[in-house]
């Protein structure tokens, strides 16, 4: 299935790493997963495209290196997030919020927070680049999902 291709409701091309919210978070336009509340709301392709899943729509947003990584593409290139250790724990290299926002268990659940932040399971990712996947959940879905929840209660 080439990348461009509308997904079927629930589904990542074979070849891919499942990026899974877990209940609670505003993923309205992600397609539902059955079961435990899960929501599929991106995936990580095995070149390490970082894929945002909208309406059954695929659209990239960001890359991994092999170095593990995270880069968010921009109209003007690529912003570096932050990388993901072999330990699993998820650095983050922003000015005001630098260093770890959280890691993956290793069944693949990805938990946010840490140290001063409370610690809360926000999703689980599953396939051959979970770790990478679970930096894109800390470093790149959850905060957009955060910024859009802030937009929509200021009603902005």
């Amino acid at each position: 299935m080439a990348a461009s291709e509308p997904l079927r409701r629930g589904a990542v091309p074979a070849f891919a790493t499942a990026i899974l919210r877990v209940a609670g978070g505003s993923t309205a336009d992600a397609p539902a997963l059955p079961g435990a509340g899960e929501t599929l709301v991106g995936y990580v392709d095995r070149d390490g495209g970082i894929w945002r899943v909208r309406m059954a729509q695929p659209q990239q947003v960001g890359r991994c290196t092999p170095e593990r990584q995270l880069l968010r593409a921009t109209a003007h290139g690529e912003r570096e997030l932050g990388q993901v250790l072999e330990s699993g724990a998820v650095m983050s290299v922003g000015l005001l919020e630098g260093g770890p926002v959280g890691w993956m268990e290793p069944d693949g659940v990805v938990i946010a927070g840490g140290g001063l932040i409370a610690e809360q399971e926000v999703g689980r990712v599953e396939g051959p680049l979970a770790l990478q996947a679970a930096g894109a959940m800390l470093l790149l879905f959850l905060p957009d999902e955060r910024e859009a929840d802030s937009r929509a209660f200021r009603g902005a």
